[in-house]
């Protein structure tokens, strides 16, 4: 069992810091919790990733071919053996965080670009031979070891290709004057990337040749696709009047593209006909709050070349967000997101679920009065059905049923059926959940993750089979993730938090 930090961090002491997370790993492992007997999972062990300053976080999760976990986040100096003394160190405050975890028990790696300013790695996609893409945010440069990428504006995006061992293999940045940042990254079966991203105003994209984007002087959505050697194959800057917000990716059987995200003070365009696709969200120009905001949701299936084959709209009279995209075995798309204010599915100006207002039952002292959703369609666009909890976010496929991860404040009722997951905790302001749905988003079961503080999940994932699951998000004064009343992860630090991957495996025989 070795997991140990890639030689592409321009830091010493790289092998006492392999020795070191690789004890800590092999510990960590060690620990196994049982959940009840008639429980089809069960929580097996945590792996925390520790530090002395910043948010440690996981930000996004996914699960490669060979069952390999790849998580990407933000840290500060990682204090791997827990000794007091940093082991992988910052470049400035936070920085980016990739990690991945064999099977989320045997060999792995990891590693902190970062530059002098905040950056963050926000989506991570397999690159389908071992490897990882990954994208995000930094401001100014960004330093991956031997290489040193420069920004040209007050936030850049990136994307960078990870080989199977941690090294970088190229790294392509997308920005202009202003703030610019990419959120989705998703790969095809031949190993292409895409990303998606918010732009304001043109950008160069920095790759193989350079090249300018013309953009309007707004939040304009852009969606690109690079080959595996890093070169450009297509981009589109999504049309309309509208401002566009975190545009999310996955990609789907039969060569599906699917894309979606937000949008506010208009209409969009996708496939750039002239005409807008999705109906108008009207923002009161006083509106300041986000509960205020008329932001509609919207999701769409684009072939391999960026062509788009339909657009779906996710609207109300408030606020509407997309969360997360996953595929089903079958092929079917699911998407997560939350609503503020009633909200229609399919255009027609009727309500498809109700929104019921949280706050005052379950004391979200902290937390937006959101409802979640979850919306299965066709691979045609038709939908199949739609679900509303009282929380969620992260949702991935898991064999032949699904799950979903996010955080709750007080009582968690998660299907609103009157009987709690977990009762209320006073005295903390958030706490994470994982919960395992069937294929028609009926809750099985749930895992809560509680600590003494702040806690969350933040994404999730599952192998092929179904027979494990993954979360990933942060803890404080660590957590109990089995209901036992005990703490399982190593969290130490109260006001910041600490990054882990949670590991899950079913009992039952394994799935036909």
């Amino acid at each position: 069992m070795h997991l140990h930090r890639s030689p592409v961090v321009p830091r010493d002491g790289k092998s006492l810091a392999a020795m070191c997370f690789a004890l800590l790993l092999a510990m960590v492992m060690s620990i196994s919790r049982v959940a009840a007997a008639d429980s089809p999972y069960r929580f097996e062990r945590v792996l925390t990733v520790a530090g002395p300053c910043c948010t440690d976080m996981g930000v996004d999760l996914v699960v490669d071919d060979n069952d390999s976990v790849l998580v990407t986040g933000r840290r500060g100096g990682l204090d791997f053996d827990r000794d007091g003394k940093v082991d992988l160190d910052t470049h400035g405050t936070p920085d980016t965080l990739v990690f991945m975890s064999h099977d989320g028990n045997e060999s792995g790696w990891i590693v902190g670009p970062g530059g002098p300013k905040e950056d963050l790695g926000k989506a991570i996609a397999s690159d389908r031979q071992g490897g990882a893409f990954v994208v995000g945010s930094f401001m100014d440069r960004l330093d991956l070891g031997e290489t040193v990428v420069s920004g040209r504006g007050k936030r850049d995006g990136f994307l960078t290709r990870y080989d199977q061992d941690g090294n970088p293999i190229w790294t392509v940045v997308i920005g202009g004057a202003e703030n610019d940042e990419l959120s989705g990254v998703t790969s095809d079966a031949a190993g292409n990337a895409y990303v998606a991203g918010r732009i304001l105003g043109p950008v160069r994209i920095i790759a193989d040749e350079s090249m300018t984007v013309d953009a309007p002087a707004k939040a304009s959505l852009l969606i690109a696709s690079f080959d595996p050697e890093g070169r450009l194959r297509w981009n589109r800057v999504v049309g309309g009047d509208a401002e566009g917000f975190n545009p999310k990716l996955h990609a789907g059987p039969d060569n599906a593209i699917y894309v979606g995200g937000g949008y506010f003070r208009g209409a969009l365009d996708l496939d750039l006909d002239g005409e807008p696709d999705v109906p108008v969200a009207v923002t009161d120009p006083a509106a300041k709050d986000f509960a205020s905001i008329d932001m509609n949701g919207f999701y769409a299936r684009l072939d391999v070349d960026g062509r788009v084959q339909w657009v779906r709209s996710i609207s109300g009279p408030r606020s509407q967000v997309i969360g997360a995209l996953t595929t089903m075995l079958d092929g079917d798309l699911v998407v997560s997101g939350g609503y503020v204010g009633d909200v229609d599915f399919d255009s027609d100006g009727k309500a498809d679920l109700e929104w019921k207002a949280l706050g005052a039952d379950n004391n979200l002292r902290h937390s937006q009065d959101l409802n979640a959703f979850l919306l299965r369609v066709s691979p045609a666009g038709e939908h199949r059905w739609a679900r509303r909890y009282t929380a969620g976010g992260h949702v991935a496929a898991r064999h032949d049923g699904l799950v979903i991860g996010g955080r709750y404040t007080g009582e968690l009722d998660l299907d609103d059926d009157g009987t709690p997951e977990r009762e209320s905790d006073e005295d903390d302001w958030s706490e994470g959940f994982v919960a395992v749905l069937d294929a028609d988003g009926a809750v099985e079961q749930v895992f809560t993750v509680v600590g003494g503080d702040g806690d969350a999940v933040s994404a999730v994932g599952a192998t092929a089979d179904g027979r494990k699951l993954y979360a990933t998000g942060f803890t404080r004064l660590g957590a109990d993730f089995d209901g036992d009343g005990k703490i399982e992860s190593a969290s130490k630090c109260h006001q910041l938090g600490d990054l882990y991957l949670a590991v899950y495996e079913l009992e039952s025989p394994e799935p036909e």
